[in-house]
Protein backbone atom coordinates (compact mmCIF):
# COMPACT_ATOMS: atom_id res chain seq x y z
CA UNK A 1 0.00 0.00 0.00
CA UNK A 2 0.96 3.25 -1.05
CA UNK A 3 1.29 6.23 2.20
CA UNK A 4 -0.57 9.87 1.44
CA UNK A 5 3.00 11.22 2.11
CA UNK A 6 4.81 8.74 -0.73
CA UNK A 7 1.73 9.37 -2.82
CA UNK A 8 2.07 12.70 -3.04
CA UNK A 9 6.37 12.89 -3.90
CA UNK A 10 5.24 10.74 -7.00
CA UNK A 11 2.95 13.81 -7.87
CA UNK A 12 4.30 16.20 -10.32
CA UNK A 13 3.53 20.10 -10.75
CA UNK A 14 1.37 20.69 -13.75
CA UNK A 15 1.49 23.67 -16.10
CA UNK A 16 -1.25 25.26 -18.13
CA UNK A 17 0.53 26.86 -21.62
CA UNK A 18 -2.33 29.31 -22.95
CA UNK A 19 -1.74 30.44 -26.56
CA UNK A 20 -3.46 31.62 -29.39
CA UNK A 21 -4.43 29.75 -32.50
CA UNK A 22 -1.43 31.62 -34.70
CA UNK A 23 1.26 29.84 -32.45
CA UNK A 24 -0.32 26.19 -32.72
CA UNK A 25 1.49 23.50 -34.50
CA UNK A 26 5.41 22.99 -34.27
CA UNK A 27 5.57 25.62 -31.74
CA UNK A 28 3.02 23.92 -29.00
CA UNK A 29 5.38 21.22 -29.39
CA UNK A 30 8.20 22.75 -29.08
CA UNK A 31 7.28 24.74 -26.11
CA UNK A 32 6.42 21.50 -24.16
CA UNK A 33 9.37 20.34 -24.56
CA UNK A 34 11.65 22.66 -22.54
CA UNK A 35 8.29 22.08 -20.03
CA UNK A 36 8.48 18.11 -19.91
CA UNK A 37 12.11 18.11 -20.16
CA UNK A 38 12.01 20.25 -16.76
CA UNK A 39 9.84 17.50 -15.22
CA UNK A 40 6.65 19.03 -15.31
CA UNK A 41 3.06 17.61 -16.55
CA UNK A 42 2.03 19.76 -19.07
CA UNK A 43 -1.12 20.93 -21.08
CA UNK A 44 -1.56 23.10 -23.72
CA UNK A 45 -5.15 25.05 -24.53
CA UNK A 46 -5.70 26.92 -27.54
CA UNK A 47 -8.08 29.80 -27.07
CA UNK A 48 -11.30 29.90 -28.43
CA UNK A 49 -12.57 32.72 -30.25
CA UNK A 50 -14.78 33.90 -27.44
CA UNK A 51 -11.69 33.68 -25.29
CA UNK A 52 -9.65 36.05 -27.48
CA UNK A 53 -12.80 38.49 -27.36
CA UNK A 54 -14.01 37.89 -23.98
CA UNK A 55 -12.70 37.95 -20.23
CA UNK A 56 -15.91 37.26 -19.69
CA UNK A 57 -16.62 34.20 -21.44
CA UNK A 58 -13.03 33.14 -21.22
CA UNK A 59 -12.70 32.12 -17.68
CA UNK A 60 -15.39 29.68 -17.36
CA UNK A 61 -13.68 28.38 -20.74
CA UNK A 62 -10.12 28.53 -18.84
CA UNK A 63 -12.05 26.75 -15.96
CA UNK A 64 -12.58 23.56 -17.66
CA UNK A 65 -8.86 23.33 -18.69
CA UNK A 66 -7.82 23.89 -15.45
CA UNK A 67 -9.90 21.07 -14.17
CA UNK A 68 -8.79 18.94 -16.77
CA UNK A 69 -5.18 19.01 -16.29
CA UNK A 70 -5.67 18.55 -12.65
CA UNK A 71 -7.61 15.15 -13.70
CA UNK A 72 -4.43 13.75 -15.87
CA UNK A 73 -2.48 10.92 -13.55
CA UNK A 74 -0.01 12.16 -11.75
CA UNK A 75 -0.53 15.49 -10.90
CA UNK A 76 -0.27 17.98 -8.03
CA UNK A 77 -3.50 19.38 -7.80
CA UNK A 78 -1.61 22.21 -5.15
CA UNK A 79 1.33 22.90 -7.41
CA UNK A 80 -0.63 24.38 -10.96
CA UNK A 81 0.63 26.63 -12.86
CA UNK A 82 -0.15 29.05 -15.97
CA UNK A 83 1.90 29.80 -18.43
CA UNK A 84 0.88 32.44 -21.41
CA UNK A 85 1.61 34.54 -24.82
CA UNK A 86 0.09 37.26 -25.81
CA UNK A 87 -3.44 36.83 -24.99
CA UNK A 88 -2.74 33.53 -23.22
CA UNK A 89 -0.40 35.53 -20.87
CA UNK A 90 -3.02 38.65 -19.91
CA UNK A 91 -5.94 35.67 -19.69
CA UNK A 92 -2.88 33.82 -17.09
CA UNK A 93 -2.59 37.37 -14.91
CA UNK A 94 -6.60 37.12 -15.12
CA UNK A 95 -7.05 33.76 -13.99
CA UNK A 96 -3.85 34.61 -11.18
CA UNK A 97 -6.42 37.46 -9.38
CA UNK A 98 -9.98 34.91 -9.90
CA UNK A 99 -7.87 31.73 -9.12
CA UNK A 100 -5.68 29.99 -6.34
CA UNK A 101 -2.78 29.50 -8.96
CA UNK A 102 0.66 28.69 -7.45
CA UNK A 103 2.51 30.66 -10.08
CA UNK A 104 1.46 32.78 -12.76
CA UNK A 105 3.58 33.61 -16.11
CA UNK A 106 2.46 36.03 -18.59
CA UNK A 107 4.46 36.53 -22.08
CA UNK A 108 3.66 40.03 -23.56
CA UNK A 109 0.52 40.05 -22.37
CA UNK A 110 -1.01 43.38 -21.72
CA UNK A 111 -2.64 44.22 -18.42
CA UNK A 112 -4.63 47.10 -19.62
CA UNK A 113 -7.60 46.70 -22.49
CA UNK A 114 -7.52 49.74 -25.12
CA UNK A 115 -11.44 50.36 -23.76
CA UNK A 116 -13.75 48.49 -21.48
CA UNK A 117 -16.44 47.10 -22.84
CA UNK A 118 -19.69 44.20 -21.64
CA UNK A 119 -17.25 41.62 -22.53
CA UNK A 120 -13.67 43.19 -21.12
CA UNK A 121 -15.54 44.97 -18.02
CA UNK A 122 -12.78 44.96 -15.77
CA UNK A 123 -9.28 46.41 -16.30
CA UNK A 124 -6.69 43.51 -15.54
CA UNK A 125 -4.77 45.46 -13.87
CA UNK A 126 -7.24 46.86 -11.15
CA UNK A 127 -7.34 43.18 -10.35
CA UNK A 128 -3.54 42.57 -9.01
CA UNK A 129 -4.18 43.15 -5.56
CA UNK A 130 -6.10 40.00 -5.26
CA UNK A 131 -3.30 38.03 -7.04
CA UNK A 132 -2.50 34.81 -4.87
CA UNK A 133 0.61 32.97 -6.81
CA UNK A 134 3.93 34.30 -7.36
CA UNK A 135 3.88 36.18 -11.07
CA UNK A 136 6.56 36.59 -13.78
CA UNK A 137 6.13 39.38 -16.77
CA UNK A 138 8.18 39.10 -19.00
CA UNK A 139 7.71 42.00 -21.75
CA UNK A 140 9.58 42.74 -25.13
CA UNK A 141 11.22 46.18 -24.57
CA UNK A 142 9.43 47.22 -28.38
CA UNK A 143 6.44 45.12 -27.55
CA UNK A 144 3.05 45.49 -26.99
CA UNK A 145 3.21 46.34 -22.94
CA UNK A 146 4.88 50.08 -22.64
CA UNK A 147 7.01 51.51 -20.24
CA UNK A 148 3.94 53.41 -18.54
CA UNK A 149 1.92 50.11 -18.05
CA UNK A 150 4.71 48.21 -17.05
CA UNK A 151 5.26 51.12 -14.09
CA UNK A 152 2.30 50.42 -13.46
CA UNK A 153 1.90 46.80 -13.17
CA UNK A 154 5.07 47.21 -10.83
CA UNK A 155 3.34 49.21 -8.61
CA UNK A 156 0.07 47.30 -8.18
CA UNK A 157 2.24 44.04 -7.86
CA UNK A 158 3.99 45.61 -4.77
CA UNK A 159 0.73 46.86 -3.25
CA UNK A 160 -0.35 43.26 -3.52
CA UNK A 161 2.51 41.93 -1.23
CA UNK A 162 3.05 38.70 -3.77
CA UNK A 163 6.54 37.38 -4.86
CA UNK A 164 7.00 39.12 -8.48
CA UNK A 165 9.54 39.24 -11.10
CA UNK A 166 9.08 41.99 -14.28
CA UNK A 167 11.71 41.24 -17.09
CA UNK A 168 12.24 43.57 -19.85
CA UNK A 169 14.08 41.84 -22.88
CA UNK A 170 15.85 44.72 -23.58
CA UNK A 171 15.73 45.21 -27.56
CA UNK A 172 13.02 42.72 -28.69
CA UNK A 173 10.09 43.31 -30.62
CA UNK A 174 6.86 41.73 -30.34
CA UNK A 175 6.38 38.59 -30.69
CA UNK A 176 10.04 37.23 -30.64
CA UNK A 177 9.06 34.31 -29.23
CA UNK A 178 7.62 33.07 -32.29
CA UNK A 179 9.50 31.98 -35.20
CA UNK A 180 7.67 32.46 -37.91
CA UNK A 181 7.20 36.51 -37.10
CA UNK A 182 9.95 39.18 -38.17
CA UNK A 183 10.72 40.09 -34.49
CA UNK A 184 11.64 36.40 -33.92
CA UNK A 185 15.06 36.27 -31.92
CA UNK A 186 16.14 32.70 -31.11
CA UNK A 187 18.80 33.92 -28.51
CA UNK A 188 16.22 36.12 -26.66
CA UNK A 189 14.08 32.86 -26.72
CA UNK A 190 16.04 30.66 -25.29
CA UNK A 191 17.06 33.11 -22.26
CA UNK A 192 13.01 33.72 -21.80
CA UNK A 193 12.53 29.72 -21.50
CA UNK A 194 15.15 29.99 -19.12
CA UNK A 195 14.47 32.40 -17.06
CA UNK A 196 10.68 30.54 -17.32
CA UNK A 197 11.54 27.45 -15.85
CA UNK A 198 13.62 28.58 -12.76
CA UNK A 199 10.75 31.18 -11.75
CA UNK A 200 8.77 27.55 -12.40
CA UNK A 201 10.80 25.59 -10.39
CA UNK A 202 11.36 27.90 -7.78
CA UNK A 203 7.71 28.41 -7.47
CA UNK A 204 6.03 25.28 -8.44
CA UNK A 205 8.08 23.07 -5.60
CA UNK A 206 6.87 20.35 -3.28
CA UNK A 207 7.29 22.26 -0.16
CA UNK A 208 9.40 20.86 2.41
CA UNK A 209 8.68 19.70 6.07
Amino acid sequence: MTSPDSKRELERAAVLLLHEPALAGGWVEAAFEPLGCAGFVASAHELSKDALESDRRALPELDRALEALRKLPGVDRERLGVLGFGRGGTLAFLLGCTRRLAALVDVEGPVLHPALSPERPTQPLELGLNLEGAFLGVFAERGAVGAEERGLLHGRLSSAARPFELVVVPGAGRGFFDPRGASYDAARTEELWARVLVFLHEHLAPESD
